[in-house]
Parts: C-alpha cells; structure tokens; sequence
C-alpha cells in the first residue's frame, strides 16, 4: 500500500507552484555543489555499462556454443545489461539529462538505435507524448494497449479484460519484439509525428539502419559462429523476450496501480509539478541498487517533473519535492518496495477487468 506518511495536511504555503518547488531543488543542488546534469560519476557508469555489454557479448559468442548452460545464463545476464543501458544510459540522454553537452546525450541515445529501436520515435512518443501528457486517456501512448488491456476507467471495457491479470505477463514479453519490428517501422511509414523534409528523412534513415544492426547483431553474427539457426533463435527470443517483460513491469507501476489520477485534457492540473504528482508514483526509492540499475526510474515522481536531471540526483531531490507536497496539501504516492507497486499494478488490472456497473 501507499505509505502513510504521504499523507497531506492542510496548507499555509502559497499555491502549489513548479517554479517555487524548482527553485528550491535548485537551490539544493547548488548547495551542495551537484550540477543537475551528469557529472564524473555518471560518465563512469556509462563506461561501466558498455563495456560490460561488450564483455558479456564476446563471451557469449566465445563460450555460448560450448555449453548451453553458459549460453542461457550468458543471455540472460546480455539481457539485463541491454536494459539497463536503455533506462540508465539512454533514457537520461533522450531527456538531455546525461551531459551539458548536446552532443553527447545524441551519442548515448543511439544506443538504442544500435539494439534496434528509433531513438527518434522513443522521443517524440516517450519524451513528448507521454511526458507532456502523463496518464491521459487518448493522449498518452503509454495507455494505448485497447482493446487488449483497460488500464483506467475511461477505456470501454471488453469480457476478455476479466482475465487481463492472468494474461498481462506473456503479452507484456512480447513488447519488445513488436516494439523493434513493428512500431518504429509503422511509425515511421505513417510519418505518425508529422515530420517534413530532412528530418522524416532522417527517421527514415534511422529506422533502417537500427533494423539491420539488430539482425546483424543478434541473429546474423551468432549465426556465423554457432553455424545453427534453432540455438540462435531460441536465444534471441530468450534475450527479447525478457526485454519484453522487463518494461512493462518497470514503467507500469509508476503510473498504472490505481491511486494515480487519469485526467481528461480540460480536467488535468495546469501547474506542471501539480500535474505529474497526481498521475506518478515512486517505488523501493530505500533500494540503492534498484535505483543503480533502474537509472533512478523507481523516483518516477522526481523524473517527471525534473525530468532534464540527472537520475543520480533523485535520492536528493525526493525529500524535498516530499515535503512541498505535504506543506500544500497535496498526497504525494509511494510503494515501500518495487514489489508492493507491481502487486498493485496487478490489482489494479484485475479490478479493472471486472465488469462495470
């Protein structure tokens, strides 16, 4: 459950207000000396992290073939090294969050383009569209899963929603797959986001080449050194699969566990902090490296509103954006641990699932 000690008490401060919150965040920051973009320590996780993908794999490549047992465990462990370059490396850059320098936040945002996903897409639907339009129904791309899932009230509801609890987890594996197969692709075919000239060529261009990486990478490279295909796709499919399942239950109990709002366009808070405090909730924030692994995704409530700062500095700003909430009557939402939310995101799918009156 939500911890209770969120819970608001009646305001003596001014409105709610983004810029005073942002203003005293900063304030802090400068205090005590922490830019609000990456820094050195950031820099060496991005190092770390490549390095190990790069690491781990050569050596499944060289031992794979040997052993099964090294070869599962080897894409599993390439797996969730993959992800955590997407939600520490990646997602800080798309946000301009990694560095000041613009250069190199485009430079770690084609590390999705190189496991075969559009860092152009991800932008305009993630960084746009999901964070200038968080939990609305219609508006936030995260939502649109109809007619196989109803994540809020507003969505009609459909007799197969009462299993949707028991179905989630192997339609939620398959994200991955669809994701760098077909949306990017059919995003870009549609030229969904409006984009004219150079840069829908650019996307065009873009969406090609991550494809052929991808094979190149994950299919046609194993290939040639296993020289069998049933081991390589089964091991491909182990990888994306996993891939798959891991964003989901990542990024659903922030937003979709029951206590989030899900406001229509006219009904939504016109304060920005306001309006992402309502729609986000943090989980296992206690858990340092849940957070070292998750790029600080478990303070979701800190990267909406912040979300151009870095993830390391999250565990700093949290007390702060806490306390505003509390001084001004606002409920701000936490789950003690990354269990406590995904058991709720579940609930809340099997209470949406029943039939409504």
């Amino acid at each position: 459950m939500v911890a209770a000690t969120d819970q608001p008490v009646p305001s003596k401060e001014p409105e709610f207000s983004f810029e005073a919150l942002k203003a005293q965040v900063e304030a802090h920051l400068g205090g005590v000396g922490l830019p609000r973009k990456g820094s050195w320590p950031m820099l060496l996780k991005v190092g770390v992290l490549l390095v190990a993908w790069g690491l781990v794999y050569a050596g499944l490549l060289t031992f794979g073939p040997r052993s099964l047992v090294v070869a599962v465990g080897g894409t599993v462990l390439l797996a969730g090294t993959t992800l955590t370059i997407q939600l520490a490396v990646m997602h800080d850059a798309s946000h301009r969050g990694l560095s000041g320098r613009a250069w190199l936040n485009r430079l770690a945002s084609w590390t999705l383009t190189c496991v075969g996903a559009s860092s152009i897409v991800w932008y305009h639907k993630h960084v746009r569209s999901h964070h200038g339009h968080t939990n609305e129904p219609g508006r936030d791309p995260d939502l649109d899963a109809e007619p196989l899932f109803r994540f809020c009230p507003q969505q009609p509801w459909r007799p197969w929603h009462r299993w949707q609890h028991l179905y989630a987890i192997p339609l939620y594996s398959l994200l991955a797959l669809r994701w760098v197969w077909l949306d990017d692709l059919l995003d870009a075919l549609r030229n969904t986001y409006g984009l004219r000239g150079r840069a829908y060529a650019w996307l065009l261009v873009e969406v090609a080449v991550c494809r052929v990486l991808h094979l190149g990478a994950f299919l046609v490279l194993p290939y040639l050194v296993v020289g069998r295909v049933g081991p390589v796709v089964g091991l491909y499919l182990l990888h994306w699969l996993l891939m798959g399942l891991a964003m989901p239950i990542v990024f659903q109990p922030a937003h979709v566990t029951g206590v989030q709002a899900f406001p229509a366009e006219s009904d939504r808070p016109k304060d920005w902090a306001l309006r992402q405090v309502t729609t986000t909730t943090d989980f296992g924030v206690r858990h340092r490296l849940l957070t070292w692994f998750l790029g600080g995704l478990n303070f979701q409530v800190e990267h909406h509103i912040f979300p151009t700062t870095c993830h390391q500095h999250y565990p700093a700003i949290q007390p702060i954006v806490k306390r505003y909430c509390r001084d001004h009557g606002v409920v701000y939402h936490e789950y003690p641990s990354f269990l406590a939310a995904l058991r709720a995101h579940f609930t809340h799918l099997r209470n949406l699932g029943r039939r409504p009156a």
